[in-house]
């Protein structure tokens, strides 16, 4: 909707789309309606900051790790699925990744998709579904040290500076599975090169600014400049990551 929405107005930086994830990189797959991609019609300023998602479980179901959810999903003595943020968000791809490299089956881990992350850690918490992938926030957080849910693995190359204890899926075993998303400024493709570099040193200067980084640290996000070639190759390689699981899951957003 935003990006339509800017279609109509001028190329002068003063409309800006702020993109959370790279999604948009992709949907055009996903959506026959759409008659041009997103990376066509705007062009990236600026990433600013990134996030990973965590991958939970319910307290009650018995595993610690992502090879012992695969072994546990592939018995087949309990029901489970798994909740993700919306059909074809990144996290939804990635966990049909890991269940693609684990060999778990579709239907010994079927998918229940939520209208954001609220809802989808209600569901969990409560039993609802029993597992789940969604970034981690605050709310992640305080249901994991209420003993509600538990962290089996995080999707980056390194421990969260937030939730350390939570371990990696390359020390899980799943180097593929890194994967993180990140907060990014575009505006329309023939906005001036002048007006572009603008706003991007912008960008850059806020990133060093403490208070900003505190700001975004409150919201369990790492500050990380990158400019538009940065920013753009994140899009592409997610692209390339995701494509063969949505002609696999044939997916059709309307």
């Amino acid at each position: 909707v935003a990006w339509q929405s800017l279609m109509s107005t001028r190329p002068d930086g003063y409309n800006v789309l702020a993109a959370a994830g790279q999604g948009l990189g992709f949907v055009h797959l996903m959506n026959t309606k759409l008659s041009t991609t997103f990376m066509g019609d705007f062009r990236p300023v600026a990433a600013y900051a990134n996030y990973p998602v965590v991958i939970l479980v319910n307290a009650g179901v018995p595993v610690h790790s992502l090879k012992e959810l695969a072994e546990h999903a592939n018995k087949g003595t309990s029901k489970l699925n798994y909740g993700t943020t919306g059909l074809g968000s990144g996290g939804h791809f990635l966990f049909e990744l890991y269940k693609s490299e684990a060999k778990i089956p579709d239907e010994a881990l079927p998918s229940v998709h939520y209208a954001g992350i609220a809802p989808e850690m209600t569901a969990l918490a409560g039993g609802h579904i029993q597992v789940a992938i969604m970034p981690l926030t605050s709310l992640v957080t305080q249901q994991i040290q209420a003993g509600k849910i538990r962290a089996l693995a995080i999707s980056s190359d390194k421990r969260s500076p937030f939730s350390p204890e939570i371990p990696t899926v390359i020390e899980q075993g799943f180097p593929s599975l890194v994967a993180k998303d990140y907060l990014t400024y575009w505006v329309l493709a023939n906005t001036p090169d002048a007006i572009v570099a603008k706003l991007a040193e912008a960008t850059r200067k806020s990133t060093q600014d403490p208070e900003v980084r505190k700001l975004l640290g409150d919201l369990y996000l790492e500050t990380e400049y990158q400019d538009g070639a940065g920013a753009k190759k994140q899009f592409e390689a997610r692209a390339r990551q995701f494509t063969p699981l949505i002609e696999k899951l044939n997916l059709k957003l309307q």
